[in-house]
């Protein structure tokens, strides 16, 4: 059985046309489309947004492996932060005002402190992230308060914004 199975391979493989080693130069027409701009405030709330989500999780199990997943991405956001600090900022403004309850009492402090954070002249568009719902939205737990404060710190320090990092920590 084995040797009709590596016959049949070998007829196939000769019947198959052999390829030949002229170069042809690639048509205008079929050579690759450009890849799309990355937004990079929709890439940072990617990232943002499983962390969070990871957090919920921890809080509900009580598993120290959830916290330590969360944590891990601080080091991908803040890479993200130092090679674009206003696509971050603009991220996490929207992140504060999107997560934080209108009432919060940390939401203005926060916002304040990303204000003192300083826009570069390539600022990027705000995120197409959708608030949620008033009646969907629950009290915001404060290992992600934590977390979230943690980022702005993070922003303020890789800005070099001394006194504000100070203040915010």
């Amino acid at each position: 059985c084995t040797a009709l199975r590596t016959m049949v391979a070998e007829e196939s493989r000769a019947d198959e046309p052999k390829a030949t080693t002229d170069a042809t130069p690639m048509d205008a027409e079929a050579a690759p489309a450009p890849p799309e701009p990355v937004n990079p405030v929709a890439t940072y709330m990617a990232v943002l947004k499983p962390a969070l989500a990871v957090l919920d999780r921890l809080v509900s199990t009580k598993e120290a492996r959830y916290a330590v997943h969360a944590l891990r991405s601080l080091g991908t956001m803040r890479k993200m932060s130092r090679s674009d600090p206003a696509a971050s900022k603009s991220a996490l403004t929207t992140a504060v005002s999107t997560y934080f309850g209108p009432n919060h009492p940390q939401r203005a402090v926060l916002l304040e402190m990303l204000a003192a954070v300083p826009a570069e002249a390539s600022a990027t568009a705000a995120a197409d992230v959708s608030e949620p719902e008033p009646e969907k939205r629950r009290a915001l737990l404060p290992e992600a308060e934590l977390f979230l404060s943690l980022l702005v710190l993070l922003l303020l320090i890789d800005a070099a914004t001394a006194e504000q990092a100070a203040a915010c920590s």
